[in-house]
């Protein structure tokens, strides 16, 4: 009974800001990490922020100018499908980390480094070029990279947007 009653407040609007804030709390602690911590994202760690953005961007614009409830129904599974697309490529990463998928060629030397034919040049392009690889992390919380922490924040969410579609049809039954 209890159950019935909680997930019954459980609004598609209520689960869209919850997954608003969910992604902006991710962006947030992303840069917090690069500007305040000084931890260089690598070019994967910059594409696991973009479905962060479509997922705020839907929240936004479904909250703001489509209000109807058909829309919400189409933001949820906006939002599902980038959180499915982030656990892809977090997943991708973390296999990337651990030396089990193939390094991606956005991670590794530039052209430009490797077709350098003079000293000058090599110490130009290394001067220019990113430096931080996708398969070396650099930082490491409870035996965890970001990248982890990823995929399991991303799990959860699908989690929670699964479980109360779920009870909300046993509920309607």
């Amino acid at each position: 009974m209890l159950a019935k009653f909680t997930l019954r407040k459980i609004t598609n609007r209520n689960l869209l800001l919850f997954l608003g804030l969910a992604a902006s709390a991710a962006v947030l602690s992303a840069y917090a990490a690069q500007y305040i911590f000084g931890f260089e994202p690598c070019n994967l760690c910059y594409y696991q922020r973009k479905p962060f953005f479509v997922v705020i961007a839907a929240v936004a614009l479904t909250l703001t100018y489509f209000k109807s409830e058909k829309s919400k129904q189409i933001a949820l599974y906006v939002c599902t499908f980038a959180l499915i697309a982030n656990l892809a490529i977090a997943f991708y990463h973390s296999g990337v980390e651990k030396k089990i998928f193939i390094l991606p060629e956005t991670c590794t030397a530039s052209e430009e480094i490797n077709q350098a034919e003079t000293i000058e040049d090599l110490q130009q392009s290394l001067a220019a070029a990113k430096t931080v690889r996708c398969d070396e992390p650099n930082f490491f919380f409870l035996g965890l990279t970001m990248a982890n922490w990823n995929v399991l924040y991303c799990l959860g969410l699908i989690s929670c947007i699964a479980f109360v579609r779920y009870k909300r049809r046993c509920i309607k039954s």
